[in-house]
């Protein structure tokens, strides 16, 4: 059974949030592993090439806000579902935490928990909402463009990508871990929508060379970063400072080469739109949940760390069936909290609350 024309577009936009989100739990589960492992490990180059193609996820999601966004009016309701939601998980992650790990409980935990955001214990959380907060003036000037200027500022943006990562980061990019970058990566995606509504043709698209080319850029991308890794192992510099980050040029070529390749997927079986819409909707409490302080701590950074002793073929193996595990398991936990919000009718007290705030703004605006 086909799905309408209408789903069946936003069908690869919600698979690549999957695939974005479950980046990010395989880099979690790897992530003590990646830190403790020896250069001279059987399982030193499997770690690094898991850790390395895990870091294309939060790229992918600042490309995803630009694309999805840009034709959006971003409204006030936004901001208070991101907050209930985020404030939900760190008091619900605080109760768990004083049951079970009551010597974790401090005033530093308390405040993180109670003011989130300012106190950016989500560190993408917060960054994702000063995104959202200048969105309108970028919607407004790259709306205002036609397709020859949104090609320029494309190639500067990439310009300004490459001379960052291997000159000098001038731009504020921090790694990748700041708004500063996501609004970049906003910019990226919004210009790559608004050149497809003006003349992208969707049929030419989904020719068979220009979905192998993307592919096969993402794999060299994702090659050439293991490769650098593997052999400038012992030179901190190029280590640290240079590939292990957000801001790496290679992984966001590579990211957008991932995006543009999924941007067009069709899905037209019905069981498969059900599943992906399921866990899509998920995404963002699956991040939520797992980098809670606590659980980060006592889960995270330690639950994982005896693969380093099992070798190459269970490392590879558990490393898959752990990530696989905490994502469904994490997207299971967030179906309840979506039914707890609509038996509680969070939803419409937000849109009520919003509509409120904005009469009265409208009021104060002109007396």
């Amino acid at each position: 059974m086909e799905l309408k024309n209408n789903v069946i577009k936003k069908s690869g936009i919600e698979i690549l949030r999957i695939i974005a989100t479950f980046m990010i739990c395989m880099g979690h589960v790897n992530i003590s592993i990646y830190c403790n492992v020896s250069e001279n490990s059987s399982i030193y180059p499997y770690v690094c090439f898991a850790e390395l193609a895990c870091l294309y996820g939060v790229n992918i999601y600042g490309l995803i806000t630009g694309y999805v966004s840009i034709s959006k009016q971003i409204k006030l309701k936004r901001f208070f579902r991101i907050w209930l939601e985020v404030i939900f998980y760190t008091i619900i992650g605080l109760i768990i935490s004083y049951l079970f790990f009551p010597e974790l409980i401090s005033k530093e935990l308390i405040l993180q928990s109670l003011f989130p955001i300012s106190t950016g214990t989500y560190w993408y959380v917060t960054a994702y909402i000063g995104v959202l907060l200048v969105s309108p003036i970028l919607n407004t000037f790259i709306n205002s463009l036609n397709c020859k200027m949104c090609k320029i500022i494309l190639v500067i943006l990439m310009g300004i990508a490459v001379y960052s990562f291997f000159v000098r980061d001038i731009y504020g990019f921090g790694w990748g871990y700041n708004s500063n970058r996501l609004i970049y990566l906003y910019c990226v995606g919004a210009l790559l929508k608004k050149i497809e509504n003006i003349q992208f043709d969707i049929h030419s698209f989904n020719s068979i060379r220009i979905k192998w080319g993307c592919g096969l850029i993402y794999g060299l991308s994702v090659i050439c970063n293991w490769i650098m890794k593997i052999k400038y192992a012992n030179e901190k510099y190029y280590v640290n400072d240079r590939i292990q980050r957000y801001d790496n040029t290679f992984i966001l070529i590579g990211s957008v080469c991932l995006f543009l390749l999924f941007t067009k997927v069709n899905i037209n079986n019905k069981l498969a739109y059900k599943l992906i819409t399921f866990f899509s909707s998920t995404c963002f409490g699956i991040y939520i949940i797992q980098v809670y302080p606590v659980y980060w701590s006592q889960i995270i950074s330690k639950r994982y760390i005896y693969l380093l002793d099992v070798g190459r073929v269970k490392y590879v193996f558990y490393l898959l069936l752990y990530s696989t595990t905490m994502f469904i398991f994490l997207a299971f936990i967030d179906k309840i909290r979506q039914v707890i919000f609509t038996y509680c009718r969070v939803n419409e007290l937000i849109d009520k609350v919003s509509k409120k705030l904005i009469i009265k703004f409208k009021n104060i605006r002109y007396t």
